[in-house]
């Protein structure tokens, strides 16, 4: 390949560094670079998740065959969808000022040494899902600094985090659950037949996000996305999010806290329709 094209680079310039200190050999060199740090911490959180994904795999108790279907194709989504990208990601990233011209790489940092195996099936998924929910929020703020070519690669890890979350939350109801990342009901919502208990409702576009845009708004922003379209809005979410998080938008006020969270809340749920 060389012969063919003498400017391949068959290797990236690659040493091994970590994010923090290591417990091992204190020679080791950490990782200086905020953003390299950010993505190699996204990536041994990923790594974490997965081996609880294989532990739960391998030493489940109540599963159904279904449910360790969803529990295998999760971990291989998240195989493919964040772990190999990451490590792709971070061997191309600086390792610091300390190092000029090297990359770091993956330093598979765990931290917390000890048994993933949790017993009991319901708070298995829930910690789960908690884990993936809080990974993606820390793709969005790793992303947020990026500089584009970055963001744009850590906005698809985002979606695979998102997407491998929400498939373990589509089985809580199989036994009487429900994800805690679901908006909660409207006091004046009815009670349900089980318990007496009123359900969280997911989080949806047209029931959550639409509604608390005003025609005004709606109008006003035309010249650039339209507020009151699934497809607009799902494609300039984090911009909208910065915005109204900022108070820019709408212009006539800043949101309330609860509506910022709330569009946070559908956005950290995958953007459902």
């Amino acid at each position: 390949m060389t012969t063919a094209n003498p400017d391949f680079q068959p290797a990236q310039p690659v040493i091994f560094a970590t994010v923090r200190p290591s417990e091992h050999d204190e020679s080791v060199p950490r990782i200086g670079d905020r953003i390299t740090a950010g993505c190699n911490d996204l990536f041994n959180v990923s790594y974490e998740i997965l081996l609880q994904l294989l532990a739960r795999f391998f030493g489940h108790t109540e599963e159904t065959d279904d449910q360790l279907t969803t529990l295998s194709n999760a971990a291989l989504a998240l195989m493919h969808g964040a772990i190999r990208p990451l490590g792709d990601l971070v061997a191309t990233l600086p390792v610091g000022p300390s190092h000029p011209d090297l990359n770091a790489g993956p330093s598979f940092e765990l931290f917390y040494e000890s048994d993933y195996l949790m017993p009991q099936r319901a708070a298995a998924w829930a910690l789960l899902e908690e884990r993936l929910r809080d990974a993606a929020g820390l793709c969005r703020q790793v992303r947020e600094r990026a500089p584009d070519p970055v963001a744009k690669q850590l906005a698809s890890v985002r979606n695979a985090l998102t997407d491998v979350a929400d498939s373990l939350a589509a089985h809580f109801g199989d036994w009487g659950s429900v994800s805690r990342f679901s908006v909660s009901p409207s006091p004046a919502s009815p009670k349900s037949d089980r318990e007496g208990v009123t359900p969280m409702q997911p989080i949806s576009f047209e029931n959550d996000v639409k509604t608390m845009f005003r025609s005004r708004d709606q109008k006003s922003m035309q010249f650039a996305f339209d507020l009151w379209s699934y497809d607009d809005v799902s494609a300039h979410a984090d911009d909208i999010l910065a915005r109204v998080r900022a108070g820019t938008m709408p212009c006539d006020g800043a949101w309330p806290k609860e509506k910022v969270d709330t569009f946070q809340s559908w956005i950290d749920a995958g953007k459902p329709r």
